[in-house]
């Protein structure tokens, strides 16, 4: 009986150990990726062509080490995302890489469906790919619920209303209009910032559903 339990102890033991062992490897392959997206987002910083491939293969190597970490997924979907920011998703190419975007963002909020960003990122690639269907309403309203008081949610919410908010429906037009109110509680001066480029507030503040705001729309 002793001998069995030392046996089971010890296997129980080694597969901890082969456990640790994976994290251990998926970590170093995962931080150097990382550095090259926070570079990217909070320096501006575009990686050359030769530091994305680096990266997204370092990404690819921590999932396969760890499959059920959503963590690596949605961070292969920002760097694709990320990779045409600034591209016009009209061009096949871009298009291509938001889609695969999508398509990451899609399987992290499946492996972790309380997570406001992974509905925040889907509600983001929608939109810039024209996608005003049910699955972006979805991902609207699951990421204002599962994060209201998220700065980045917010912030994100408010850049799809100021940029689209002719073109989008009155449900979603009410969730985007609630986050934005509560950003201008949390977070004005970015929010103004938003609002002031290229003067996208205008729609915004001539319809009734945005009379919340009232301290966004009396500056303008």
């Amino acid at each position: 009986m002793r001998v069995a339990l030392a046996l089971g102890a010890a296997a129980l033991l080694l597969v901890a150990l082969h456990a640790a062992t994976v994290r251990g490897l998926a970590d170093l392959a995962y931080f150097p990726a990382r550095g090259t997206l926070d570079a990217w987002s909070k320096k501006g910083v575009a990686p050359t062509p030769a530091q994305w491939v680096a990266a997204r293969d370092a990404l690819a190597e921590a999932r396969r080490l760890e499959p059920d970490n959503p963590l690596f997924v949605e961070e292969i979907g920002r760097l694709y995302e990320k990779r045409v920011a600034a591209a016009d998703p009209a061009q096949p190419v871009v298009r291509g890489y938001l889609e695969r975007a999508l398509g990451e963002f899609r399987r992290a909020a499946r492996m972790r469906p309380a997570s406001p960003f992974a509905w925040t990122n889907i509600a983001l690639v929608k939109f810039r790919l024209g996608e005003r269907d049910a699955e972006f309403r979805s991902a609207v309203e699951n990421a204002a619920r599962l994060g209201p008081w998220e700065p980045g949610v917010q912030r994100a919410l408010a850049d799809i209303g100021f940029a689209g908010w002719r073109d989008l429906s009155a449900p979603v037009r009410a969730v985007i209009a609630g986050a934005i109110e509560r950003a201008l509680f949390t977070q004005p001066r970015e929010i103004e910032r938003l609002a002031k480029s290229d003067d996208r507030a205008a729609v915004f503040c001539a319809d009734p559903l945005s009379r919340g705001a009232a301290r966004l729309c009396a500056k303008r």
